[in-house]
């Protein structure tokens, strides 16, 4: 594993940390989004989906900083690209 990968996987930890953190912030810089607010108005409309964002951002970091990123993606998506010869 290179230098560069732990760094990037760092980083993107700390900003999913932040989209989590600080989605009500982000909101108002952004502004509703008309998609979010439908679907996820339980949840808290668009801030509810930067929260989402954000713990996706940190799960898919951690699984690419520890390798099992191609496991998962094998495991779960292998049949959707796989390829017949």
């Amino acid at each position: 594993m290179s230098t560069g990968t732990i760094i990037g996987s760092i980083i993107a930890i700390v900003i999913g940390f932040f989209l989590t953190w600080k989605a009500y912030a982000v909101f108002k810089m952004i502004g509703r989004i008309p998609w979010a607010e439908k679907y996820l108005a339980s949840f808290g409309g668009t801030a509810g989906m930067i929260r989402l964002l954000g713990i996706i951002i940190i799960i898919v970091a951690f699984l690419y900083i520890s390798g099992a990123c191609d496991y998962v993606i094998n495991e779960y998506l292998g049949g959707v690209f796989q390829t017949y010869q």
